[in-house]
């Protein structure tokens, strides 16, 4: 896809992780929490709007019985505070950020 990864860091690397991939035209961000606690992440260096994919809990049946379905959705759009976005985590989620 000619996309190169990105330095992506966690100040609480044992509680998440990331890993960014650029490619023209896009960032595409992967955030996964490692705990098994409810976690707030704060993703930066995005855009002004981010889609945001979640595999969590909620959507690990759709994930796993329609993974055609679930890859080709590109989640909800977010308003970014100054390429700067927010999310809660559940456990042991993963969230696919996309931004132009």
């Amino acid at each position: 896809s000619g996309a190169s990864v990105v330095e992506a860091s966690s100040n609480e690397p044992l509680t998440v992780t990331a890993l960014a991939l650029l490619a023209p035209g896009f960032l595409r961000v992967m955030v996964a929490n490692l705990t098994g606690v409810t976690t707030n992440v704060t993703v930066t260096g995005l855009g002004c709007e981010a889609s945001v994919r979640l595999l969590d809990e909620t959507t690990f049946d759709l994930a796993t019985m329609r993974s055609d379905f679930f890859r080709a959705d590109r989640g909800r759009p977010h308003e970014t505070m100054e390429g700067r976005l927010v999310l809660s985590l559940k456990p042991y989620a993963y969230a696919t950020i996309h931004t132009a």
